[in-house]
């Protein structure tokens, strides 16, 4: 028996990434994943999202089997953290993870929305 499963992504989203079992992996609409089965079959129980594929299916499209540990590209590490800045709602947390991450103080007075705005900024100008 086989330790990896091979998912696909078929969720409405071009994209999701899994914060809920922890693999940290941004899964792409139409790509095939090899995940190890403790995994797989989590990922599995939700079949709005994701579909088994068989492992020596060859799709028309021919789908990209992609493992977990791949690197990914610097704009998706972008597009994640400006998902994190948009989930923060505590104008405190927020200025310490801007002081944290690129050593800028922010104005004590700055409302919420105007930190998530410069956090962003900052994103975009230095990177993640």
């Amino acid at each position: 028996m086989s330790d990896t499963v091979s998912i696909e992504y078929i969720g409405k989203r071009e994209y999701w990434k899994d914060n809920i079992y922890n693999t940290n992996t941004t899964y792409r609409k139409g790509k095939v994943y090899v995940l190890p089965v403790k995994i797989g079959k989590k990922l599995l129980l939700h079949r709005d999202t994701f579909r088994k594929v068989k492992a020596d299916t060859d799709n028309s499209q021919k789908t990209q089997v992609v493992k977990t540990d791949t690197p990914k590209d610097e704009s998706e590490d972008i597009l994640d953290l400006h998902q994190k800045i948009d989930s923060m709602n505590n104008t405190a947390s927020l200025r310490k993870f801007i002081k944290d991450k690129w050593g800028v103080e922010t104005e004590k007075t700055a409302k919420l929305v105007e930190l998530k705005t410069q956090a962003k900024q900052l994103t975009d100008q230095f990177g993640v």
